[in-house]
C-alpha cells in the first residue's frame, strides 16, 4: 500500500478513536481561547490580564476514580490554574490579583470518548441545526406555517399560521399560540396595511377575535425573565417586545432564498399588484367553507352531547393541569437536562412510564399536549396524571411537606390550592425556604472554593452572626453556614 500524501500545513490528522489526542485538543483549545479572548479584555477603563495558565492535578483519570465520579454525582474535570490580574487600562497599575485561580473546569474526556459529569455518562455527538431564517410550509392539516428560526441567544423563535377553516392567522411564541391580528394590532400595524396584504375578508374576520389580553401574553414570552417589569404601561411593554424582536438575529443568505421578494422590489411590487397572495388565502376560505355542511345546527348538537356518555369524553373532561409547562422550567431542569436540584424524591421518570414518541416522561408529553398535538397516548397519560392527583394529592392533605408539594408540581399541580386558604401563606414560605436550602446544597457540592474564596465566605457569614472561625472554613462548614442563612445565593456568585 502506497504511503498517503503528507496532510496540508497547519492540519493534524487523528484516529477518531484516540480519546487521549483528542483529550490533548480539548485541553489546549480552552486553555489557547483562555489566553486568546480573555486576557487583555478591557471594560471601562480596567483591563485583565492571566499569566501562568496551567492544568492542575493528574493528567489522567482511573476507571476507579471514573466510577467514584459517577456514584458521587460529580463532574470529572481538569482544573485549569493561573494568576487574574485586573490592570489600569491607561495607567497600567495592577489594580488587583489572584494567584493560583481556577478558571475553568475542562470536563475529562474518557477512553470510552464520554464525559461524566452529575452522575450520568455522555456521548458527544453530532447535531444538526437548522440555519437562523425563515421557512414556509404546508402542514398535514392543510394550515399554511413560516417557522422564524433564529440565531440562538439573540431572541425567541416564532411560527405564523393560517386556518384555512377559520381565516385566523396566529403566532406561536415558545408553548403560547397567540391572536396574531391583536399582536400587530397592539404594536402598530395599522389595518390598511394589513388589508393591502390580506385581504378586506380575512382582515374583517381576524378584527372580530380582537383580544387585549394577548399584548400580555407575548410580552411574558418575548422579552427575557431578567429584563420584565410587571408595572410598567401598556406603551413601554410595546418598547420592550419591538426591542426584543430587533435584537432577533437571521441569516441573510437564508433571508434571500426563502423570501427573495423581500429583497427585490420589484417582484415584491409585481407580487402584491397582482394580489395573488390574497387571492390564495380567499380561495382556501372559499374551499374550506364550501366542504364544511353540517346536517345538525349547534342547539342540535349541545343536546346531543349530553345525552352521550363515553368514557374518552369524561378522561379529558377533568384533565385541568394548575401549572402551565411554560411555568415548569425548574421540574424540567432537573429531571430532563439534569440543571438544579431535585425538590421531589424522583430523580428521573421510570422506564415503563416511557414511551417512544415521549420517550422523556410525563412532562414532555404536557409539554407536546398543551401545543395542540393529539395521539394514542393521550387517554393513558391523562389518567396517569388523575391517578397520581388522587394518590399523593390525599397523602399531601393528610401531611403536607414541602417534598410532597414540589412532587406535585411536577405534575402540574398546584399544592396550595388543596389547603385551606389560612394555611396557604405559611406553606407558601415553607416552600420557598425547602427551595432555598436544596438550592444550596446542589451548588455547594458542585463548586469547589479556593481559600481566598473560603475567606471571603467565612468574613461574609461571620458580618451575619455566625461564629468567627480562625482557621479557613472547610466545605462542612461552608455548607453549615449555608443552610443556616449565613451564606445567601448571591454570594455564590
Amino acid at each position: 500500500m502506497e504511503d498517503l500524501p503528507p496532510p496540508p500545513e497547519g492540519v493534524t490528522l487523528r484516529d477518531p478513536e484516540d480519546s487521549s489526542a483528542i483529550r490533548k485538543d480539548i485541553e489546549d483549545s480552552v486553555l489557547g481561547s483562555m489566553d486568546r479572548y480573555v486576557n487583555g479584555y478591557a471594560y471601562g477603563g480596567v483591563r485583565v490580564q492571566l499569566k501562568d495558565l496551567k492544568y492542575v492535578g493528574p493528567d489522567k483519570f482511573s476507571k476507579a476514580d471514573q466510577q467514584e465520579a459517577l456514584m458521587s454525582d460529580r463532574l470529572l474535570h481538569r482544573r485549569l490554574r493561573g494568576t487574574l490580574r485586573l490592570v489600569d487600562d491607561e495607567t497600567n497599575e495592577i489594580l488587583d490579583e489572584k494567584k493560583n485561580l481556577t478558571l475553568a473546569r475542562v470536563p475529562f474526556l474518557t477512553e470510552r470518548g464520554t464525559f461524566i459529569d452529575n452522575g450520568s455518562e455522555f456521548s458527544p455527538v453530532m447535531q444538526s441545526r437548522l440555519l437562523p431564517g425563515a421557512y414556509t410550509r404546508r402542514r398535514v392539516n392543510g394550515e399554511l406555517e413560516t417557522h422564524f428560526n433564529v440565531r440562538p441567544g439573540t431572541g425567541s423563535a416564532m411560527r405564523m399560521t393560517f386556518d384555512p377553516t377559520s381565516a385566523q392567522y396566529r403566532l406561536k411564541v415558545g408553548s403560547s399560540n397567540l391572536h396574531a391580528y391583536s399582536v400587530f394590532k397592539d404594536l402598530g400595524v395599522s389595518d390598511e396595511e394589513l388589508e393591502r396584504r390580506w385581504g378586506p375578508e380575512i382582515l374583517e374576520s381576524n378584527k372580530a377575535k380582537y383580544s387585549r389580553n394577548t399584548l400580555d401574553r407575548l410580552y411574558k414570552k418575548a422579552v427575557p425573565k431578567w429584563e420584565r417589569d410587571d408595572n410598567i404601561e401598556p406603551e413601554a411593554r410595546v418598547k420592550a417586545i419591538r426591542d426584543s424582536f430587533d435584537r432577533a438575529q437571521v441569516a441573510e443568505s437564508i433571508m434571500k432564498q426563502n423570501l427573495p421578494n423581500l429583497y427585490n422590489q420589484q417582484k415584491a411590487a409585481s407580487w402584491r399588484m397582482s394580489g395573488r397572495a390574497i387571492e390564495v388565502m380567499q380561495s382556501m376560505v372559499k374551499e374550506a367553507a364550501n366542504k364544511f355542511e353540517p346536517d345538525l345546527d349547534t342547539d342540535q348538537i349541545f343536546w346531543q352531547w349530553l345525552s352521550i356518555e363515553t368514557p374518552s369524553i369524561n378522561k379529558s373532561a377533568s384533565f385541568d393541569p394548575d401549572i402551565q409547562p411554560e411555568e415548569m422550567r425548574e421540574a424540567y431542569n432537573s429531571l430532563q437536562a439534569r440543571s438544579g436540584p431535585h425538590m421531589a424524591g424522583m430523580r428521573e421518570w421510570p422506564a415503563h412510564w416511557l414511551d417512544d414518541q415521549d420517550n422523556l416522561g410525563w412532562l414532555q408529553w404536557y409539554k407536546n399536549y398543551s401545543a395542540g398535538r393529539r395521539s394514542e397516548t393521550d387517554d393513558k397519560q391523562i389518567q396517569r396524571w388523575k391517578s397520581f392527583k388522587a394518590r399523593h394529592g390525599a397523602s399531601f392533605v393528610a401531611k403536607p411537606t414541602p417534598r410532597r408539594g414540589f412532587a406535585l408540581m411536577n405534575w402540574g399541580i398546584d399544592p396550595v390550592k388543596m389547603l385551606p386558604k389560612e394555611k396557604a401563606p405559611e406553606f407558601q414560605e415553607e416552600m420557598e425556604q425547602y427551595r432555598r436550602k436544596e438550592y444550596m446544597k446542589w451548588f455547594m457540592n458542585r463548586h469547589d472554593f479556593d481559600t481566598d474564596q473560603s475567606i471571603r465566605l467565612g468574613n461574609l457569614a461571620a458580618t451575619r452572626g455566625a461564629s468567627k472561625s480562625k482557621e479557613v472554613p472547610g466545605p462542612r462548614q461552608l455548607m453549615t453556614w449555608a443552610l443556616d442563612g449565613y451564606i445567601k445565593p448571591e454570594d455564590l456568585k
